[in-house]
């Protein structure tokens, strides 16, 4: 899921969305935190990451690398069958 920011008169506003995998089965949510963080979360087994801001990424410093692929291994799954 891509993280999208809406940029306007009062400000930028973090944009979530969702998706179900296939319509009925496992949703796949990207959220804003009570910290306005974004949060990409499976519903179904609970695992979740969170995202950096665009400005908090420092391009000097080591970020930990963590991948959240279960949308994609769904996506992949469900083309399959």
């Amino acid at each position: 899921m891509y993280p999208v920011i809406k940029i306007h008169s009062k400000g930028l506003e973090l944009l979530g969305q969702s998706a179900q995998i296939p319509i009925g089965g496992t949703t796949f949510e990207l959220k804003i935190d009570s910290n306005g963080k974004w949060i990409q979360r499976n519903s179904t087994t609970g695992k979740e990451i969170k995202l950096l801001l665009p400005w908090e990424i420092d391009p000097h410093k080591f970020h930990k690398d963590e991948r959240f692929d279960d949308l994609k291994d769904a996506l992949n799954k469900f083309r399959m069958s």
